[in-house]
Order: C-alpha cells, then structure tokens, then sequence
C-alpha cells in the first residue's frame, strides 16, 4: 500500500489502517507518522537515511521480502 502511486484508494485504505489497527501503530510511532504524514499528502522532513532505516523494519521493505529494494526506492520517490 505505501508503495503503490497515490490515489483516492491508497488514501481510504492508509485511513482503514489508521482506524483499524490504532493499537498496533502505537505500538510503531514511526510508522503512524509516515500514515499521518501521507494522509496530509506533506513532504516527509526526514533524510532518506532516516526513512530508510526505519522503514526496513516493516514488510515490503525487509531484506527477507523479495524486491525490497525496489519497494524501498518506489516509497522514497
């Protein structure tokens, strides 16, 4: 979801998310931010050093998951 182009139906589900699971994004305040932050449709006011180290934590972005990279770079952009 967070690596597919934005549009209307990125934005119901990443709202979805934000409803549904506000106990596990607590847990990731990191990742509610970067939620927060692509509901706003706000640049991110961190490096790509940054955003990268945190998102490596999460699924699509794991070394384990195949294309990882490539989800990393697409998120970035």
């Amino acid at each position: 979801m967070l690596v597919s182009p934005y549009d209307n139906e990125k934005v119901d589900m990443m709202h979805i998310v934000k409803k549904n699971y506000a106990r596990g994004l607590e847990d990731s305040p990191e990742l509610s931010r970067y939620i927060d932050k692509l509901l706003a449709y706000e640049l991110m006011p961190f490096s790509e050093d940054q955003i990268t180290t945190v998102m490596t934590k999460f699924q699509p972005f794991t070394e384990a998951t195949e294309n990882h990279k490539s989800h990393l770079r697409d998120f970035l952009r």
